[in-house]
Parts: C-alpha cells; sequence; structure tokens
C-alpha cells in the first residue's frame, strides 16, 4: 500500500483492504486509511527524527493492531513524498520469529522464508531481493537442511508448526 503526504491511499492491492477490513471491522473503503491506524501514523511520524525514518526496509517505523503488523518505509526517489505501508498478519509473523529461533535461521534465510510463507516462486524472491534465483536456490537448499525437510511443502509444515 502506497500512502501520500496526507496519508491518502496512492495505490494498493485487494489483500491489503482485507487485512485492514480485518484489523478495523467497520472501516468503510473509502481511498483513506481507518482513522484509528492514520491516528497512529501521525503520532509516530510527528515523534520520529529524520534518520529514523530513514531505516532500512527491514526496520522502518512498525505499528501492531490485534491481528496486523504494520512497517511504514518511506519511498525514496519520488517527486513527491510517498511512504510505503507493509501489511502482515501476526500469525504469520509469529511462526516466523519462532521458525527464526527454532532453525537459528540467519537474517537472509529468514527474509527467503518469509517470502516463500507468502506462496513466492523463486524468481519472485530472487526479483524482490535483488538476488539471483541460484542463491535463493542455495537460501532454500539451507533451510531444507536446518529443518530437517525434504520439501518446501514439508518446510512449511514443520514452520507453521503442523508436525
Amino acid at each position: 500500500m502506497v500512502l501520500d503526504r496526507d496519508l491518502n491511499v496512492v495505490c494498493t492491492e485487494p489483500r491489503a483492504l482485507e487485512y485492514l477490513a480485518r484489523a478495523y471491522p467497520g472501516h468503510a473503503d473509502n481511498g483513506a486509511l481507518p482513522e484509528p491506524l492514520s491516528s497512529a501514523i501521525r503520532v509516530r511520524l510527528r515523534t520520529l527524527d529524520a534518520d529514523s525514518l530513514n531505516a532500512p526496509p527491514d526496520e522502518g517505523l512498525v505499528l501492531t493492531a490485534e491481528t496486523l503488523t504494520m512497517r511504514i518505509v518511506p519511498l525514496h526517489g519520488a517527486k513527491d513524498y510517498y511512504l510505503t505501508l507493509l501489511l502482515e498478519p501476526q500469525a504469520r509473523r509469529e511462526h516466523l520469529r519462532r521458525a527464526v529461533d527454532r532453525y537459528a535461521l540467519t537474517k537472509r534465510e529468514a527474509q527467503v522464508l518469509t517470502y516463500l510463507m507468502q506462496g513466492a516462486g523463486p524468481s519472485d524472491i530472487a526479483n524482490a531481493l535483488t538476488i539471483s534465483q541460484a542463491t535463493v536456490k542455495d537460501h532454500v537448499k539451507s533451510l531444507l537442511k536446518k529443518t530437517d525437510a525434504r520439501s518446501r511443502a514439508e518446510m512449511l509444515t514443520k514452520v507453521y508448526g503442523r508436525e
């Protein structure tokens, strides 16, 4: 989801709207964020200095709702000021956190696993992380070894704790 300077939604995808609807029941999709969320973002943005907001994308400004973790990262290089609002269901985030601890995953392995949990393929992951597909496959092999799994499906079953 991309927001302008006034926190209006510039572009989004249907899944992001579904996540917001679950986190903020009764919110009408009128091109604006739910008021509690926009208020919380404004308060946090006012308390941050420029260096804090320019943190790397894997950090950024993090807000949580009951069912959602939201990360706000500025978009650099645009003529105007825009923010990216990344939405992630809490359950997936908790499974990822436990997998990182349980299997001693590196930061990059955790990033690859995040995309695998979203159903992304090697080319999508390579593009998103700006690495080669061969490197993605190496990380997947490492994940399979660390989780003692023979396939991605088995690995994800373990990560989600269904084994």
